[in-house]
């Protein structure tokens, strides 16, 4: 079977990487059309194509004539017929397992998954590990030690026999296969059942019980500084428990048997952290984790601050990058730069249109302008066409004559005042305006329309805000 774009990328990393990548995004024209061409070979099969009207478009100029835009609610029907019966419902492309997501709604969400477009999500996390890897190069020591905090459910089937799974838990469990000897826990304490509190317990245990701790990955670092709260609260019982190797939880009999022989006692390290507690009064984290130096977390919109709370907590010498923006439909964009939000776009994984928030017709990626705000519509390798992620994203600026962007939004998170739309990147636009001005740091916040103003609820890092700021 002929190689699609992704997969011809994947193939070349080393290559690509030698040339701080500027192949890939030199030309976001040519790769773009070219992915959609990709596409559009697998599609002219599908039954959406055909009844929608584009199974013959061969270029962009025909597939953006032809071809609505759509929403989730333009495929339900297509994709509960695939997981009845996989029969080219979105694609001629084989439907490789379906991903569940609750997304924003809380409603859940199905979306198929091919083996294209897994490799085309695959080739972007390569992508960025190794732009980490080269920018940290102590994630290439044999002995580097990292953890992920990531939610894994078991796996349910859909009527046709085909996997559904969880997006983020998927990408977990692919690691955990490839790399076991690096994670500070065995994937199997991902699926053992238990309370989220009991959870984080146990995640403090695994952490603070391993001295070359170096890397942590979580989406929302909030989660890792809940594990911070509890190695706070119970230090003492952690180091029991790295003690006698028994985890103070609530665990079914076979889950227990199985992690605590994983896990062992470890009487040294135990005693070591009682010095450190001793002598500290807390278990310091330079002190307990002396190797730990990079943090990969989302750093864009409001989670962003959230981040920005739990790395205060930490030594000040860690190293953050952004970790990719992306959804169960694609990964989106590759942050590459320490502190950033953003991240160049992701051309060689999907074709990406752009919506302006004022009105007029989409813009392909190389029609865009830095600086503005565009809704971003994604074609798939695994079977959306002109599908509009709702999501708002800045254009930051080029690498080459790829668009670099930023996840600012959903374009629900909007308030309607006086006919006019304040978005939620205006409010953040707002307190990083007050940031400065107070020299202080916000934590949290949420705006709402009260008595035709727009209100605010504001929680400072620390004390003192002068509000005035706000005025």
């Amino acid at each position: 079977m002929e190689k699609i774009i992704p997969q011809m990328i994947g193939a070349e990393l080393m290559t690509y990487a030698q040339n701080n990548w500027t192949d890939i995004f030199a030309d976001c024209e040519a790769m773009q059309r070219a992915v959609l061409s990709d596409i559009l070979k697998y599609a002219k099969g599908s039954d959406y194509a055909c009844e929608h009207g584009f199974a013959e478009a061969a270029s962009y100029e025909d597939f953006k004539a032809q071809a609505p835009l759509s929403e989730y609610s333009d495929y339900k029907a297509y994709i509960q017929a695939n997981m009845d019966k996989d029969n080219h419902q979105l694609t001629s492309a084989p439907t490789q397992d379906y991903l569940l997501t609750t997304g924003t709604t809380g409603e859940p969400k199905y979306f198929i998954e091919t083996a294209f477009g897994a490799q085309a999500k695959q080739t972007l996390i390569d992508i960025w590990n190794l732009s980490v890897a080269m920018q940290m190069p102590i994630m290439q020591k044999p002995d580097v030690k990292m953890m992920m905090v990531v939610n894994c459910l078991e796996d349910e089937l859909a009527p046709n026999g085909l996997k559904i799974v969880r997006s983020s838990g998927k990408s977990a469990k692919a690691l955990y296969e490839r790399h076991p000897q690096i994670y500070i826990h065995p994937y199997e304490f991902l699926e053992a059942e238990m309370s989220d509190e009991d959870r984080d317990y146990m995640q403090a245990v695994y952490t603070v019980a391993e001295g070359h701790f170096n890397m942590l990955f979580c989406n929302n670092l909030a989660h890792f500084g809940a594990i911070l709260d509890v190695i706070e609260a119970r230090s003492e019982q952690i180091i029991e428990d790295i003690r006698s190797g028994h985890f103070s939880v609530e665990l079914k009999t076979a889950d227990r048997e199985f992690l605590e022989q994983k896990f062992g006692a470890h009487r040294e390290r135990a005693e070591e952290l009682s010095r450190i507690l001793a002598e500290d009064k807390k278990l310091s984290y330079e002190k307990i984790w002396p190797e730990f130096c990079f943090i990969g977390a989302w750093l864009c919109g409001s989670i962003g601050k959230m981040t920005e709370d739990v790395l205060r907590r930490l030594p000040a010498q860690i190293k953050c990058m952004s970790e990719m923006y992306g959804s169960s439909e694609a990964m989106i964009n590759i942050p590459m730069k320490f502190g950033a939000p953003d991240g160049v776009l992701a051309t060689f994984g999907f074709f990406a249109e752009f919506l302006p928030l004022e009105g007029g017709e989409p813009l392909a990626a190389w029609q865009v302008k830095e600086g503005e705000y565009y809704e971003i519509i994604l074609t798939t390798y695994s079977g959306l066409y002109r599908y509009n992620l709702h999501d708002i994203v800045r254009i930051v600026g080029f690498r080459g004559t790829t668009p670099e962007i930023e996840f600012c939004c959903k374009s629900i998170e909007v308030c309607h005042l006086d006919g006019r739309e304040f978005y939620a990147y205006h409010v953040a636009d707002l307190i990083k305006k007050a940031e400065v001005i107070c020299d202080k740091q916000i934590s949290f916040y949420q705006a709402y329309a009260e008595d035709g103003r727009l209100s605010l609820l504001i929680q400072e890092y620390g004390d003192d805000l002068d509000y005035s700021a706000f005025n």
